[in-house]
């Protein structure tokens, strides 16, 4: 599973090993898949009311369609509870199944197109 960390261990000590352990969870979540999948972890600093605050970034790519999805924000407190990691990893992993499968039966019908009528 190409899982990428992105983050400077030394500059960011605390968000390295946040993206670590999310690491662990997110091998439960995709199961017998851990192939088909890319994960790209960043930093990002919002400006917030409160003053700045580090969010980290997750992009999700299907390696075989080439489908990416938005990247998803966590804020460090999101690595707090490991259930609820959890569930938002696997609300992720399925809106990126939900764009593969598009993918896979829109290149179906372009097949299906090509198959002569006799």
């Amino acid at each position: 599973m190409p899982w990428i960390n992105q983050l400077d261990p030394k500059r960011e000590p605390d968000l390295h090993r946040m993206v670590q352990h999310a690491e662990t969870t997110w091998k439960d979540v995709l199961g017998s898949c851990p192939d088909q999948v890319e994960a790209v972890w960043r930093t990002e600093v919002e400006q917030g009311p409160a003053g700045p605050r580090p969010l980290l970034l997750l992009r999700l790519t299907d390696r075989v369609t080439g489908r990416s999805i938005p990247e998803e924000r966590f804020a460090p407190w999101d690595f707090g509870d490991d259930e609820r990691l959890f569930d938002r990893l696997h609300r992720i992993w399925g809106k990126l199944l939900q764009a593969s499968t598009h993918a896979h039966l829109e290149r179906l019908n372009e097949l299906i197109g090509q198959i002569p009528e006799d």
